[in-house]
């Protein structure tokens, strides 16, 4: 398959700067985001064994991982399964403080104000 002038700006982006997601790439070698996924770049790349997934990267808000790719020799990073519902629970509770002391002491003085009212 024969590398496009894209693939190949593609290319020196990452060995310029190291590894970086879809939209860094984009930015960087000045293609558009839709260029990469629509048109199969990056996919392309990753068959011909010239990029590859170094790592999967999570972010805060729920959703799913996203591939963080380089021109670095090696195999690409399988993609990590999705939270389950007990998982996107758990971090849910952390993240609101559901059921921790500060939860209860606000719970217990809206129940007096409601009682008191």
């Amino acid at each position: 398959m024969k590398l496009t002038p894209s693939m190949r700006r593609i290319l020196m982006a990452l060995d310029r700067e190291g590894d970086m997601d879809a939209a860094e790439i984009a930015a960087s070698a000045h293609v558009a985001e839709s260029t990469l996924s629509g048109g199969g770049y990056l996919t392309k790349l990753l068959t011909m064994n010239l990029i590859r997934v170094s790592k999967w990267v999570r972010q805060e808000r729920s959703g799913p991982a996203t591939p963080i790719y380089s021109v670095s020799p090696g195999e690409s990073k399988p993609k990590p399964k999705p939270y389950t519902v007990g998982q996107k629970c758990k971090r849910w509770r952390k993240k609101t403080g559901y059921r921790s002391a500060a939860w209860k002491a606000a719970q217990k003085m809206n129940e007096l104000m409601r009682v008191t009212a």
